[in-house]
């Protein structure tokens, strides 16, 4: 094979089937089961089938399953209204490219990743880790709904790279 090699649809059947129980695993610590898993792993699964050919390998898939669940899961919360507690926060930012087996060995505080955002990005995540909505988040901090959603897109990408370790 050359060096820019693709995922296939059967290699992402492969992996998925690996990593499956593992994301559950994952989303019920997340959200001490507050919630059925199904519709965050199908929304991931169609994600994921829609980026197929950006996947280089296994690692790289797996890497961005964890992360992509951990933002559903943060983005469901916040749609839903419901608060995130500093405990769930705090295993959101666990996730990293290896299985989650010694997750305190690898605990890296969400509140420490904020503090190296700008201070508005800090404020629009602080906000949307409320459940504040973009809307909510745009008025409070004098900017345009669109706006927020921007900044918040921002924070999300930059705090993935300080959380996320080498993936990209």
């Amino acid at each position: 094979s050359d060096n820019v090699s693709m995922a296939s649809l059967d290699d992402l059947k492969t992996w998925w089937t690996k990593l499956q129980t593992k994301l559950e695993a994952h989303l019920h610590r997340l959200s001490s089961n507050r919630l059925d898993p199904e519709d965050l792993l199908q929304e991931l699964v169609m994600l994921a089938i829609l980026r197929v050919k950006e996947f280089k390998n296994e690692e790289h898939f797996r890497n961005w399953c964890y992360q992509r669940l951990t933002w559903l899961y943060l983005d469901y919360m916040a749609s839903s209204g419901q608060k995130i507690k500093p405990s769930e926060a705090t295993v959101a930012a666990a996730t990293t490219h290896e299985d989650i087996e010694d997750e305190q060995a690898r605990n890296i505080d969400l509140s420490e990743a904020i503090k190296t955002l700008s201070e508005k990005e800090q404020t629009a995540i602080n906000l949307y880790l409320q459940g504040y909505s973009g809307q909510e988040i745009g008025t409070k901090l004098s900017i345009t709904e669109s706006g927020a959603h921007k900044l918040l897109a921002r924070a999300k990408h930059t705090l993935i790279q300080k959380i996320g370790g080498h993936y990209e």
